[in-house]
């Protein structure tokens, strides 16, 4: 009991003096994942899980982590330092806990960064108005990407914001040399060009595309057959 307080006390200093950091929560499947990642681009986290067995796990691992049940998440996030915090993502099952949590966090923190997933399509709308900054409703978005994989081997990434809903982004690999930037462009906004480890990004009309290059181009469902065409076009004449 006394190693359990012990680490609980530590839990609670080390988030007194986090600053810019990101706060998860839920930690099952998603959460887990996000955690990873945040490790991967060296950020600072803590979790906020609503299982205790869960927590224990986590401090275990290094992972400074928090038990709170949800009707206490106001408290919970003021302990993970939610005023001095850069984000939050709630991941729970229930949208009505993540709405909760968004709200929490916002009257906390203002200007805190809040992204929630939604579980149901119709409740998309109600996360906005809690203050979500950015509302994810996973099973439109795996669902749009698995539908459009069957039609394309190009798509790469969807949007997430309204605004792009209908476009895409499509990765193309260039199997010829000597196509030129400027045959490509007017189709669909090109992104930039991969080419081994270099990013470009600045390209002229002139720019010659060897083989081997991954083009990357801003797509709807039109405008990804007219460049398929164009590149099988060009690329067979060479």
């Amino acid at each position: 009991m006394k190693k359990e307080f012990l680490i609980e006390e530590l839990t609670l200093k080390k988030a007194k003096r986090m600053k810019n950091h990101v706060i998860v929560m839920g930690y099952k499947f998603l959460g887990k994942y996000i955690v990873e990642n945040l490790k991967k681009l060296e950020v600072e986290y803590i979790v906020i899980a609503k299982d205790t067995s869960q927590v224990d796990a986590l401090r275990a691992q290094g992972i400074p982590a928090i038990h709170s049940p949800v009707t206490h998440a106001f408290e919970a996030l003021r302990q993970a330092g939610a005023e001095r915090a850069c984000a939050l993502v709630s991941t729970f099952d229930d949208d009505c806990d993540n709405m909760l949590a968004v709200l929490s966090a916002k009257k906390l923190n203002k200007e805190i960064r809040t992204i929630t997933i939604v579980n149901e399509r119709e409740l998309m709308e109600g996360a906005r108005e809690s203050g979500a900054d950015v509302a994810v409703s996973l099973h439109d978005v795996i669902g749009e990407m698995l539908a459009i994989s069957t039609i394309s081997k190009e798509i790469t990434g969807v949007f997430l914001t309204e605004r792009l809903k209908s476009r895409h982004i499509a990765e193309f690999e260039i199997t010829a040399s000597g196509i030129k930037y400027g045959d490509l462009k007017g189709i669909c906004p090109i992104l930039l060009i991969s080419r081994k480890e270099e990013v470009i990004y600045d390209m002229s009309d002139d720019f010659q595309l060897h083989s081997g290059d991954f083009v990357y181009a801003l797509i709807d469902h039109e405008s990804l057959k007219a460049f398929r065409e164009r590149l099988k076009s060009l690329s067979s004449a060479r």
